[in-house]
């Protein structure tokens, strides 16, 4: 039985609209009723992504300031010009508006770069500007929400200046949709089963961790919540002075959501390693509750890009293997652009590659690994284990099947297009249909089994996933940001290019599989689908990287 099913619904849009999004797969665990909402009492958050002018530019320039040695590498763009570059078209914008005002929207917020408007609406406004009527849908838990699943359809000028509109046609995360843990609660740290083996020393100890001499210069964090996730400030703290009392543990900004009176595992697991990690405050980007997946990824960005002083690595612990269902096409195109406008401004966006494997089970019998670590700019990591829990060889989880494979969606990048081949020309392939010319993940990976998290009542517990992996990886890149900025060097932003051109600084990991029912792949020698080019050795990857930022620095000078 399919997870998704597709609602049919009576389409009201004129024959003068075009469709910007099609009609919304409902996903397994909601329901639609037959109740009707209001159409004057109910506003809805929502966001429209203007298109950017620039847009193949954009893709040439990351090509270039993100290739190590290259006459452009780190050559980013200031924050103004960036603005002028992607800045819509004024006809465009003013179509909009025009729109916008003609239905009664006038209170709307623009995005310094012109190329994201956000406003609320009444359920009466959405349907006549999306050409679609509402419904009442409720999920197994209880939730209700009401939703347009027909289709966004916007009158035909509008279509050709606009990328996506969202906030109101798909549905929220909701956590059995998590990537970050397999299914089941955290249990309390004992001496015997589950043991917390994993902390910020031992991570410190296995990846070779040292100390970081402070630039003095930005370095600021970035991390997601979605579906309510939220972090308790105290027990943050609580956590780093037991565990890493030297370091920064401090939240410097939320933006959006969040209830420090009921922190959630994920968020509190991802702020208390991304921050012992990597020793700096962190921004904590934040989808409220209802808020759809896709629309919030969307938010995300430009949240991220809406200031000068933004986060250097941004870490999303939150996605989904299906084929169908989570993210129309156009609302992935538009966050794949997202990513490279922020890569181009120096970000590292780090994507965890899930705990579903290969995704055979998911997808009725087909490989596809976890979205949007499947995007070819962010950096995707996977999942792994010490044989002995705090030493041995490091091999791919066994607690969970570290998501791996090969998008249908993105072709295989440039950067690791050898390392694709390779593998796909020396491993026994499964029978299952796969993308045998698709984007590869994970790029890399690092410990993902036992962490220790602290949470309710100060009680510290053990988690598992490769959210922990992801987290672990964004505070090494932090670390790597701060010695680049130390010699005379800017961040890192898209780390791929060079993390391939140096597979030798990290520990190939060779054992390991996420086959379901004996559909998927297995480790082997150099990159593969189930750890990558393997685990960072910091103490090398740091040295390269200082290499390459002085290079940066003497050729600014």
């Amino acid at each position: 039985m399919r997870a998704w099913c597709i609602v049919g619904l009576i389409a009201v849009a004129s024959a003068a609209q075009v469709q910007v999004h099609p009609g919304t797969e409902v996903p397994k665990g909601w329901r639609r009723t037959d109740d009707t909402p209001s159409n004057g009492t109910v506003f809805y958050n929502v966001g429209i992504a203007m298109k950017r002018s620039n847009a193949a530019r954009l893709v040439k320039m990351l090509e270039e300031v993100s290739q190590p040695g290259g006459p452009q590498y780190q050559n980013y763009p200031t924050y103004e010009e960036m603005g002028e570059l992607v800045r819509p078209s004024a006809e465009n914008t003013a179509v909009v508006k025009k729109w916008l005002a003609k239905h009664g929207v006038t209170d709307v917020q623009d995005h310094p770069h012109g190329d994201y408007f956000r406003f609320s609406a009444t359920a009466g406004q959405l349907e006549a500007m999306a050409g679609g009527k509402f419904s009442t849908y409720v999920h197994t838990t209880g939730r209700i929400l009401h939703r347009i699943t027909s289709g966004v359809h916007v009158d035909q000028e509008v279509a050709a200046a606009i990328d996506t509109f969202t906030g109101f046609h798909t549905f929220p995360f909701m956590p059995a949709v998590a990537v970050a843990a397999p299914p089941g609660p955290v249990k309390t740290c004992s001496p015997y089963l589950p043991p917390c083996y994993v902390t910020p020393a031992l991570l410190r100890e296995v990846y070779n961790i040292t100390n970081v001499t402070k630039s003095g210069k930005t370095n600021v964090q970035g991390m997601v919540q979605m579906g309510g996730s939220s972090i308790e400030t105290s027990q943050l703290k609580s956590f780093c002075s037991v565990y890493a009392p030297t370091t920064v543990c401090t939240v410097e900004k939320y933006i959006g959501y969040n209830n420090d009176a009921d922190p959630v595992q994920e968020s509190m697991l991802d702020s208390e390693y991304i921050s012992t990690v990597s020793n700096q405050s962190l921004y904590v980007y934040s989808a409220g509750v209802n808020v759809p997946f896709c629309s919030g990824l969307l938010d995300l960005a430009a949240n991220v890009t809406s200031e000068s002083v933004h986060p250097y690595t941004v870490t999303i612990n939150y996605g989904w293997p299906a084929l169908a269902g989570l993210c129309d096409n156009a609302s992935q195109t538009r966050f794949e652009q997202d990513v490279i406008k922020m890569s181009n401004m120096g970000v590292t966006v780090i994507a965890s590659s899930g705990a579903q494997g290969s995704g055979f089970d998911v997808n009725q019998g087909i490989l596809n690994p976890s979205y949007p670590a499947t995007l070819p700019h962010v950096l995707s990591v996977g999942g792994t284990r010490l044989t002995h829990g705090t030493y041995g060889l490091e091999q791919g989880s066994t607690a969970f099947l570290s998501g791996g494979g090969f998008s249908w969606n993105n072709s295989v990048p440039s950067y690791q297009a050898s390392a694709v081949a390779a593998y796909l020309s020396s491993v026994t392939l499964p029978t299952a249909p796969f993308a045998a010319n698709g984007r590869g993940t994970p790029d890399i990976s690092a410990l993902g089994e036992d962490y220790t998290v602290r949470i309710w009542g100060y009680q510290d517990f053990s988690t598992t996933g490769t959210s922990a992996s992801a987290d672990a990886v964004a505070g090494m890149i932090a670390l790597l940001n701060e010695a680049c900025l130390g010699v005379g060097g800017k961040t890192l932003g898209f780390v791929n290019p060079l993390f391939y051109l140096n597979p030798d600084k990290f520990r190939d990991v060779t054992v390991g599989s996420n086959a379901i029912e004996n559909q998927g792949w297995n480790a082997t020698k150099g990159w593969d689908a189930v750890t990558g080019l393997g685990s960072p050795n910091f103490d090398q990857l740091l040295k390269v990287v200082v290499s390459e930022c002085e290079k940066v620095a003497k050729r600014n000078n």
